[in-house]
Parts: C-alpha cells; sequence; structure tokens
C-alpha cells in the first residue's frame, strides 16, 4: 500500500464506521454476543480511546519531530478519569467496567 492509499483508508475508517453503526439502539450498542465477549459499544469506545490516545499522539510526535520518543502508555489516562485497562484472556484489551 501506498501513502496515499493509507491515508485515504484511515479518513474514510470514521464515516465506515459511523455508518456500521448509526440506527443502533442504546440496548443494541451495550449487547455483548456472548459472556466475555465486547458489545459494539465497547468495541466503538475501544477505538476511540485507541485513536485519540495512542495513534493520535504519535503521529503528531512524528510529524513535528525528526526521532521523537514515545511514551509506552498513556500517563494522563488517570488525570482525565479513564479506566484502567486490563489484559483480558486471550490477550484481549478492554475496561474494568461491567455491562
Amino acid at each position: 500500500m501506498i501513502r496515499e492509499e493509507i491515508l485515504g483508508a484511515l479518513r474514510a475508517t470514521p464515516d465506515r464506521v459511523e455508518a456500521c453503526a448509526r440506527g443502533l439502539s442504546p440496548e443494541q450498542l451495550a449487547r455483548r454476543p456472548k459472556e466475555g465477549e465486547w458489545s459494539i459499544g465497547e468495541i466503538l469506545h475501544h477505538l476511540l480511546i485507541g485513536e485519540r490516545d495512542v495513534i493520535l499522539p504519535r503521529l503528531t510526535m512524528r510529524r513535528e519531530h525528526d526521532f521523537p520518543q514515545l511514551a509506552r502508555k498513556d500517563e494522563r489516562a488517570e488525570e482525565r478519569g479513564d479506566p484502567p485497562v486490563q489484559r483480558h484472556e486471550g490477550g484481549r484489551h478492554g475496561s474494568d467496567r461491567k455491562s
């Protein structure tokens, strides 16, 4: 994939995600397909947090600096009141909130 294709895919992703979730009720967004699996709402939250707290800051730093020192974790998450991230079985990540 060339740079322009990658940037095009990244630009299109928010609209594609919104189109998939548009019209779903709060109950549908919160429903987990199986015990221990994530709901659509949890997946969307995970994508938002990952983009906002990991991807965007790293892309910004790479654009602004030649050799940026990238943090391994978001030190500001606790200050913002974000729920702690825990590792679940199978290597998946999620918050400690229960649905």
